[in-house]
């Protein structure tokens, strides 16, 4: 049995994803909906509690805010994990490049060869959507390093050995890239292309969002940057010098973010990634924009 394991905010939302997973699903299943309508657990204390309610011998934890598009995917997860033992967590969309920089699973805007991505995403406040396609190797399922919250799957052994890392973590952040990070340690990690979902909403990448990031590669530091396409030298320096343009804009006026960062670069020894030139501008960057209202 397949378990839904939901952070629930939204009474309607939930309403509609359940009537829509009764649809498509195509395999038994539960819900297990934790009610957050109040903001009075982390996304990390709330899957948690989502673990231990659930009885499935897989786990799907997903947004309130998403449909599917395909028929039985219940039944594409199953043999997901049924055909490849080495398997322990199955997304929607990931990338086989996690920086050193501090950034999430995604750090660029156009998609490319590290980039992995099925997925239907709409715009608040915009009546237009963007089908997101990026297969570079042309697979149906492709290993990856991390995967996005949006949607992913697990056996219920890994995920009550993994845990969410509630004592790390507070709030909504950054809990997909480092639960992935946890299961990558021991098992594959994967997108499919066989699923398809729409996604009703974007993602929120504010000041608190980089507080937790920083976490994040506070925790990890002695594994990044993980390069699974065993990219050359000169590739590693593009991933490493897009993430950090992904994450500057959201640097401007702030001093004591923009020191976090520089900070974490210097720990990461990010100089022996980029090279000394780009490294120097790196710094001199994040320099002016502390100082950019």
């Amino acid at each position: 049995m397949v378990s839904i394991i939901i952070c629930s905010r939204s009474q309607d939302q939930l309403a509609q994803v359940k009537y829509n997973v009764a649809a498509t699903i195509g395999a038994p299943y539960e819900v297990v909906a934790i009610d957050n309508s109040q903001g009075r657990y982390s996304i990390f204390q709330a899957y948690n509690w989502g673990i231990a309610q659930s009885t499935g011998d897989l786990l799907c934890f997903m947004h309130e805010d998403i449909s599917f598009e395909t028929q039985d995917w219940g039944q594409v997860v199953q043999r997901a994990f049924r055909e490849n033992s080495r398997l322990g967590l199955l997304g929607v969309a990931g990338s086989s490049y996690k920086p050193a920089v501090p950034s999430g699973w995604s750090f660029d805007s156009a998609c490319d060869d590290t980039t992995y991505m099925n997925i239907v995403q709409y715009y608040k406040g915009r009546s237009d959507k963007n089908k997101i396609y990026s297969n570079p190797k042309k697979q149906t399922i492709s290993n990856v390093v991390s995967v996005d919250g949006v949607w992913f799957c697990t056996t219920r052994a890994i995920a009550e050995k993994v845990q969410f890392d509630e004592k790390t973590f507070s709030g909504f952040h950054c809990y997909d890239v480092d639960f992935s990070l946890a299961v990558l340690q021991h098992h594959e990690v994967a997108v499919t292309f066989e699923v398809l979902i729409n996604h009703f909403s974007e993602g929120s990448f504010n000041d608190s969002w980089i507080t937790e990031t920083i976490k994040l590669h506070d925790k990890w530091r002695a594994i990044l940057p993980i390069n699974l396409e065993q990219l050359p030298a000169a590739a590693v320096t593009r991933e490493e010098f897009k993430a950090f343009h992904a994450i500057l804009p959201r640097l401007v006026g702030k001093k004591d973010l923009c020191m976090a960062v520089l900070k974490e670069i210097w720990k990461a020894n990010i100089l022996s990634l980029v090279g000394v030139k780009k490294f120097l501008v790196m710094n001199l960057l994040l320099a002016k924009k502390s100082f950019k209202g």
